[in-house]
């Protein structure tokens, strides 16, 4: 205590006999926190406002340092690089801030971020979950909020072979729409296969030379134009964001040459991997364009710059469903993305570490 009298007095040494307490004092002290957990060798868990599908937030009797409630969010409005240069606005974001909110808030002044703090990049981006530091908060850069265009298609074809012919041409077209610009999500099931595709600031034109190519064959077309990306968000996104599921799942990140070079056998890989017992195969078109367009120095997983997609194998349950039943379903899991394996770079391959599987053989 430094100043005795602005803090309520709340721990005297004067006074062995005086209970301390909280006192007029700050309540969240992060460095003091650390302190503790390394003298005493005690289990450490973060926890903000996310999901962890392999369970790091989550440990009976450890200390748990809970960052939820630090929800600030200030603009400002011109800020100086490192460098010294490259005059631009930024938006300081707590740890606890879920993106939502983030692209909200930002909407006042039509922006959108997307970027991250080149300081700390390098640690924080690959170095994994709370093994480099506790992030409080983390300053982005802003920039103006693109339009958008949605492509969103539900497909349940009549027969096995059409549906193989649909994912065969799907796979084919992929480089295409990431050289377009385009990204998003799909997902098969056994009968059916869902499309969630987007592009910030496109025209009718790409549109309809990229994924009309696909769609006309199998479905009529359904855009939306959104002026803004606030627009898009809250339209499409924000309402299909559950969560609170049983969930174990896998991934791997399948590369560039794969999918341009041996379209069949990727197609091929994908059906191999819904059967009836209801799993999901979810793909990401999140990588390849900018992402593998750098020279920069990271510890990000290398993987990730040779790739065009990011694979998840998935499996749910009910509550209720029995341990013995649950360690069969996770024992099924890990067999197969062994076989997203096969398509993904031998050696070289790699997985996103926030969606991995928590019975990786091997994991490094």
């Amino acid at each position: 205590m430094q100043s005795p009298q602005w803090e309520n007095s709340s721990c005297s040494v004067f006074f062995n006999s005086t209970i301390c307490n909280q006192g007029s004092v700050p309540i969240l002290a992060v460095n003091a926190t650390l302190q503790l957990v390394n003298r005493y060798n005690l289990r450490l868990v973060i926890k903000t406002t996310g999901h962890d599908f392999l369970d790091r937030s989550t440990a009976n009797g450890a200390l748990l340092l809970w960052l939820r409630h630090k929800k600030n969010l200030t603009f400002i409005n011109n800020m100086l690089s490192c460098m010294g240069e490259n005059i631009f606005s930024v938006i300081r974001i707590g740890a606890g801030v879920q993106w939502g909110k983030v692209y909200k808030w930002l909407a006042q002044y039509n922006l959108i971020a997307i970027g991250g703090a080149a300081n700390l990049f390098w640690a924080l981006r690959g170095g994994g979950a709370g093994t480099f530091a506790v992030v409080l908060s983390v300053t982005l850069r802003t920039y103006p909020s693109p339009s958008m265009i949605s492509s969103n298609h539900f497909l349940n074809p009549p027969n096995n072979t059409r549906y193989a012919s649909f994912v065969h041409h799907f796979v084919r077209l992929l480089p295409i729409l990431a050289d377009s610009g385009w990204a998003g999500y799909f997902y098969l099931t056994m009968k059916t296969f869902t499309l969630a595709f987007f592009l910030p600031n496109g025209d009718n034109d790409i549109t309809n030379t990229t994924i009309n190519q696909l769609i006309n064959n199998f479905t009529q077309p359904a855009y939306y134009s959104f002026p803004k990306f606030i627009d898009f968000f809250v339209t499409v996104m924000e309402s299909s964001s559950p969560t609170g599921s049983n969930v174990i799942l896998g991934s791997r990140l399948i590369p560039e040459t794969a999918i341009r070079n041996q379209p069949n056998q990727v197609a091929d890989t994908f059906l191999q991997l819904k059967d009836e017992n209801g799993p999901l195969l979810i793909g990401h078109l999140v990588v390849g364009g900018k992402v593998s367009d750098t020279t920069q120095n990271n510890s990000i997983n290398s993987a990730w710059g040779t790739a065009l997609l990011h694979m998840i194998y998935a499996r749910s349950w009910n509550d209720g469903t029995s341990t013995e039943d649950q360690e069969k379903l996770a024992k099924l899991d890990t067999e197969k993305v062994e076989i997203l394996q096969t398509i993904a770079g031998g050696s070289q391959s790699g997985s996103y570490i926030n969606e991995a599987d928590p019975n990786e053989k091997d994991w490094q």
